[in-house]
């Protein structure tokens, strides 16, 4: 809403070995946003998103996308090689891995949101922005500027 990244999303991994899952978002600050700017308004959505719940049609979106991913890598060998592999690697069974949709359909909102809630707030944040200055008179790029920072959630 406020424009602040040119992107943003989030990615979930829960197949590491002896690890406890992961759960990350991210942003690419637009134009001459500031890492704090940004990070204040990834906080601001995932305080939206704690406070409020999502909707019934979002959760449902959001597992169908995640389902026909799993329906789709079917379709690339190597792909489905690596889902097999990566689940008994990391301890799962072939039958974790054909379930897994229907697991996938079983999650509620409130799942969703505990997670969130248990991962965002007591993790290590990084946050990195890397900017391309704009051309100088005779058309060459200037030198790209660099920003990171990293601290407690």
């Amino acid at each position: 809403e406020d424009a602040l990244a040119a992107s943003a999303g989030g990615w979930y991994g829960g197949s590491a070995l002896g690890a406890e899952t992961s759960f990350g978002v991210y942003a690419a600050p637009r134009g001459e946003t500031s890492l704090e700017t940004l990070e204040a308004g990834i906080d601001a959505v995932i305080a939206e998103l704690v406070d409020n719940g999502a909707s019934v049609e979002e959760v449902d979106r959001a597992k169908r996308r995640i389902i026909a991913g799993a329906v789709y890598a079917q379709d690339s060998q190597s792909r489905l090689a690596r889902v097999f592999g990566s689940a008994l690697a990391s301890g799962d069974t072939v039958e974790d891995v054909q379930e897994w949709p229907a697991r996938i359909e079983s999650v509620t909102i409130d799942q969703v949101i505990a997670d969130i809630i248990d991962h965002y707030e007591k993790h290590i944040r990084f946050l990195a922005a890397v900017r391309r200055k704009p051309r100088d008179s005779s058309g060459k790029p200037e030198p790209v500027e660099s920003e990171h920072r990293r601290g407690q959630a």
